[in-house]
């Protein structure tokens, strides 16, 4: 028998929201993200300020972790859940003066989070660090826990990984707000944890937008070394050419954009994850996802076979 249970990320109105007007004032009233303006209105902590697209993404997320972890418990000695980036717990939208749970809390307020044997949240931000504990403790979670690591540290990035339960299936979901994680990071975990499927935000509509023309000129080398640090291809903008040869400075940006994309799943597919798929969150991100299973494509699709605009309900098995 099946039965269908909304996704209550548990939204509530936000009185004390400025609902900034503009990209130049959210930087004004933000600091990495975190509004320093106001706070939950549901528990007085730190908030994350994100447009009215914020839930899509987390709406996906879900839907695979039920997925996945329903579909693969039996399976595994134990299933591990990974999020790099994780933020505070809570969000609130500037559009509409509401909050709701970031991906974070969403997956620990998860139906099928009981088969998750190990959390493990990183963001490299130690007020969110420990404000994420806090939100963690007052749901009485034992079984996760958050701590301060920058991505670009793989030592301890690595270390932390170590300490999960070793030979489970994983579940990473990476979601940086800007194309700055390193493919070698990327690489060394999906290494070190071996059984790891994958979930990444590329914020293409927005980070890659606004720079990647600039990133083909070899004069702008802060914004290039990011890009390429990213796809792990130090040399990609000095190689690419156009399908009619020309070379990166001449392609508009949606050429890039192509190439930039077909690099990066191409060094997936270098490191054993020939199965991915991506999906796109209106004009500003992809939700790339990539296996070395195609089982694992095949739960992905079926999480995303229902749209986030239609009836935001998932479906599970009883019991």
């Amino acid at each position: 028998m099946r039965r269908e249970t909304p996704i209550d990320l548990h939204e509530s109105e936000n009185p004390t929201c400025l609902r900034c007007a503009g990209r130049e004032q959210r930087d004004s009233r933000t600091e990495d993200g975190i509004c320093k303006e106001c706070r939950s209105s549901v528990d007085q902590g730190l908030v994350r300020c994100v447009g009215n697209w914020g839930q899509e993404k987390v709406y996906y997320l879900l839907r695979y972790l039920g997925i996945f972890s329903n579909g693969m418990h039996n399976s595994w000695q134990g299933l591990n859940y990974i999020e790099i980036c994780s933020g505070p717990g809570r969000n609130i939208e500037y559009k509409t003066w509401r909050e709701h749970d970031g991906s974070a809390l969403a997956v620990l307020s998860h139906h099928y989070y009981r088969y998750i044997s190990q959390a493990l949240f990183i963001d490299y931000d130690n007020r969110v660090v420990d404000q994420l504990n806090r939100r963690i403790a007052a749901l009485e979670i034992g079984n996760a826990r958050a701590v301060a690591v920058d991505y670009h540290d793989r030592e301890n990035l690595l270390g932390e990984m170590r300490r999960l339960p070793q030979g489970h299936l994983n579940l990473v979901f990476v979601d940086p707000t800007d194309l700055s994680f390193p493919f070698n990071s990327l690489s060394a975990i999906t290494g070190l944890l071996k059984n790891v499927d994958l979930i990444l935000t590329i914020p293409l509509g927005t980070d890659f937008n606004r720079n990647a023309e600039k990133a083909s000129m070899p004069k702008d080398s802060n914004v290039r070394a990011k890009y390429c640090e990213f796809l792990g291809i130090p040399s990609f903008f000095d190689e690419l050419r156009a399908q009619d040869g020309r070379p990166a400075t001449q392609m508009n940006i949606n050429e890039l954009r192509t190439s930039f994309t077909g690099a990066f799943l191409g060094q997936l597919r270098s490191i054993g994850y020939s199965f991915t798929d991506h999906k796109r969150i209106r004009h500003l991100y992809d939700l790339v996802f990539a296996s070395r299973n195609k089982k694992g494509l095949e739960f992905w699709q079926k999480a995303c076979s229902i749209e986030h605009n239609g009836q935001r309900v998932f479906p599970w098995a009883e019991g």
